[in-house]
This record gives structure tokens, sequence and C-alpha cells, in this order.
């Protein structure tokens, strides 16, 4: 068995055991429309401006409610099973409109985005994309400018049964068709993923759940992960499939991959426990009789 903690319980004081992983296709985006920067006021009103022309690519890459405008991007989606519908829906019960905008931050005025889907559902089993950066000149440097190219880099969690190969080409295709003023556009891969899903039927998970529970005194559940770890997949095939614990340590308010990212030193101690419990289970485990 293999046992990854780079993942995140459902809530404070809550232990869970993520089950689903999506996968991720990143491309970087270069749009060049110039040799060098120009005065934009002896020039303007007759070149293209390369930020603007990206932006008009970035934007026309979802649709007004944040759906990936891609053509069939959204065909080869593994449907929710009765279990996992029943499983979302009592989660969700646990997760209100309020406090999921106490978890992530959101400014009160922000509408969420991804129609009528549920919260969970939109973050572990629907593709989503998103634009991790861009970048032209700099602000403090700004000046009176046409700059002479913009660079981005562009994200897409992919979900079950989705095939990132298939992806990247859409994604690929889409974005030059919305170079519409036919400048320089360069797209380049920078990360190819698939999305991870496990059954829980092997002995190791009932166990595991038994172990969190006693370890944090709560109910352990059983969660999706809207993140990706891209080699959970290739170290348990490569190791004949052997199951994978994907046990949380993080919580909502960890603030992964931002700013005073944390650790809530309670559950990092419920975690130990819960550790602890789960390696002396396994230690009484008579693998001959599973």
């Amino acid at each position: 068995v293999v046992i990854i903690t780079d993942v995140a319980n459902f809530d404070t004081g809550v232990p869970s055991l993520t089950t689903t992983l999506r996968g991720l296709v990143a491309v970087e985006v270069e749009v060049t429309a110039l040799k060098s920067p120009l005065h934009s006021g002896m020039w303007g009103g007759a070149l293209p401006d390369p930020i603007m022309a990206l932006s008009k690519i970035l934007s026309g890459l979802v649709d007004d409610n944040g759906i990936i405008a891609i053509p069939n991007i959204y065909d080869d989606i593994r449907p929710l099973t009765k279990d996992e519908k029943e499983s979302f829906q009592a989660l969700s019960n646990m997760l209100t409109d309020s406090e999921f905008r106490k978890q992530t931050g959101l400014i009160e005025q922000a509408k969420l985005i991804g129609a009528n889907a549920s919260t969970l559902e939109k973050m572990w089993r629907l593709p989503s994309l998103v634009v991790n950066s861009i970048e032209s000149g700099g602000k403090k440097i700004a000046g009176n400018v046409i700059m002479d190219k913009a660079w981005a880099r562009v994200g897409i969690r992919i979900v079950p049964d989705m095939d990132p190969n298939m992806v990247l080409e859409q994604l690929t295709k889409k974005i030059h068709s919305l170079n519409t003023w036919n400048l320089l556009v360069d797209v380049k891969t920078d990360s190819l993923a698939k999305a991870w899903t496990t059954a829980c039927d092997h002995p190791v998970f009932a166990m595991a759940k038994k172990s969190m529970t006693r370890g944090y005194n709560n109910e352990a559940m059983f969660i999706g992960c809207g993140g990706s770890i891209p080699f959970v997949d290739s170290l348990t095939q490569a190791m004949g499939n052997i199951p994978a614990l994907l046990m949380g340590i993080e919580d909502p308010y960890t603030n992964a991959h931002s700013e005073n990212e944390s650790l809530h030193l309670g559950d990092f101690k419920k975690a130990i426990l819960s550790e602890i419990y789960f390696f002396e289970a396994l230690s009484h485990w008579d693998v001959q009789k599973k």
C-alpha cells in the first residue's frame, strides 16, 4: 500500500480519504505581434496589441457562466454513480454557500460560476479551466507602449475518462481559432496528466477509515479532490496495482500554493495518531486470510 498525505480533509477536524483526483492539461500561450515594443501614441490605432489579442483568446475559452467553451470537451466525462450522487449530496449539506465563501475568501459580491452543478461536483468531477498567470511588460516599468508579445499559462483540470492528449488537441485548436488578428500564436505543452480514481473495496481502506476515525475521534469519510498528483497512477501500477491511500492532513484553510500556507496543529497531531493506529492494524493483518 502507498500512503500519500498531500491532500486535504473535508474540513478541520473531519478526517477524509481521497478517492479521486483530477488530471491536468496545462499549456503556455505566447502571442507575438512586433519585433520590439513601440510608442503607443505614434503607432497606436493601426497596430494590433498582443496583450489585447491574448485577452480575447483567453476570454473565448469559457462562456459567461465559466463553462469551458471548447467543442466536445464534456463528451467523455464519466457519469456519477448512484453511490457518488448520494455521497455528494450528504457532503453538500455540510458545505453551505456561506461556508464555501468563508473557506475560499471569495469577495461578497462575486458570483459562483459553473452553472447548476453542485459545488463539489464542479470541483471534483467536472473539468475546469483557469488562467494561472499572464505576463507582458511589468507594473513597475509600465509605459505608453504597445508591447511586442504577451504570455499566459492556461490549465484545464480533467476528470475520469477524459483523455489528456485529446484535451490538449482540443484546447490548442480552440486557441488558434480565437486568433482573429492573425498574430503569431505559439502553444507549448507544460503538463499532461490523466485523472485518477480508485475503488474502496480493498481491506486497507476500511482499516484506514477506522484508524482515522479513532485518531480524530470523528467519523472519517471518503471524498474527492480537485487537485492533481500525477505520479499516483503510474506509481501504483508500477508496483502491481497496489492500493493508494490518500489520507488528508491539510484543511480548507491551509491556503495551499498561496501566501501563509499553514497546517492546523490539532489536526496534525490527530493525523499522526491515525497513522500509528493504522500501522498497528496493518501489523496484525493476516494477508493470507484477506
